[in-house]
């Protein structure tokens, strides 16, 4: 099962987004903080992270190291507001 982790202080953004994904079969979690999705991350696998870029105070290259030491292995490629998994998880 597909699922995804929504990071987004956006309440309406971010319940819109869960409505599709849930109407498309994903599973999905959200928060409106970064340290709470991190949070999240430790506790449940994910396979896409959706955060909002005005939350992380981090370049993309030290955003990509503190995913890849909460969640080790987890392929991804970074862009400002979005991380993408190059790979699906089953």
């Amino acid at each position: 099962m597909t699922r995804v982790l929504m990071i987004d202080g956006n309440r309406a953004l971010t319940e819109s987004v869960g409505l599709q994904c849930l109407e498309h079969g994903m599973a999905v979690r959200m928060t409106d903080t970064f340290l709470d999705g991190l949070r999240q991350m430790l506790e449940t696998p994910v396979s896409l992270v959706i955060v909002s870029s005005s939350l992380v105070h981090l370049s993309s290259g030290e955003l990509a190291k503190l995913f890849d030491t909460i969640a080790q292995g987890f392929p991804w490629w970074c862009a400002s507001t979005l991380i993408i998994p190059t790979l699906a998880i089953p």
